[in-house]
């Protein structure tokens, strides 16, 4: 995958940080694009976003990310701002929601998602104590998350090949149907694999109960 990127020794590089420190960068980027509302310094923004991109992902890399329901969606929510509040909001929506896109397949494309994992609970630990906060189950939930995303993705092309083998004209509704069907089925084959483990999130009790003393 090093070879599509722009730059292979700056991807080696980005690829070699700690998940930790691009998960931080992600945030405190994304939260910079979400308080710019100038369409103008948005843009040099996105463009140095892009930039970054095409550097560390190449443009094979950005087509991968920008899936064609993830970019039709994208562009129907510009469609609607420019309906509701002109040009200039839709085009910050535009911009704000492509350059997120990119950041976040920077961050995805360049570590594992074992390493993502980990950060978060990492990050997630030291909140413990209060009562809603358990980093296991955050982890377990990216865990499947990201299973799932990349299932989901297989799934289809699965079907869509099928469909071409016997034939059949390729159509959101031949598609759709079945793969929602197969979603369903996986998640409760997943969900009853967690509940056999008895997986409550809570540290493994591992010491065995002693077996109960014979009174005389």
């Amino acid at each position: 995958m090093s070879r599509e990127a722009w730059s292979p020794s700056l991807r080696a590089a980005v690829s070699s940080w700690p998940a930790g420190l691009k998960l931080a960068a992600l945030v405190v980027l994304a939260t910079g694009l979400l308080l710019i509302q100038s369409a103008a310094v948005l843009g040099v923004a996105s463009a140095l976003v892009l930039l970054a991109g095409l550097l560390v992902l190449g443009p094979a890399g950005l087509s991968r990310a920008a899936g064609r329901w993830l970019v039709l969606t994208i562009g129907c929510l510009a469609l609607l701002t420019l309906l509701i509040e002109g040009p200039e909001r839709a085009l910050v929506v535009l911009l704000r929601l492509s350059s997120l896109l990119v950041l976040a397949e920077l961050v995805t494309g360049t570590t594992r998602a074992s390493a993502i994992q980990d950060a978060i609970v990492a990050a997630l630990r030291p909140f413990e104590r209060l009562p809603f906060v358990s980093a296991d189950k955050a982890g377990l939930a990216l865990a499947l998350a990201l299973r799932s995303l990349a299932l989901v993705r297989g799934m289809a092309e699965e079907l869509r090949e099928a469909q071409a083998a016997r034939g059949l004209r390729a159509s959101p509704s031949r598609l759709i149907i079945p793969l929602v069907a197969r979603i369903l089925r996986e998640a409760t084959e997943t969900a009853e694999a967690i509940d056999a483990r008895s997986w409550t999130g809570e540290k493994a009790r591992s010491s065995p109960k002693e077996p109960p003393r014979d009174h005389p």
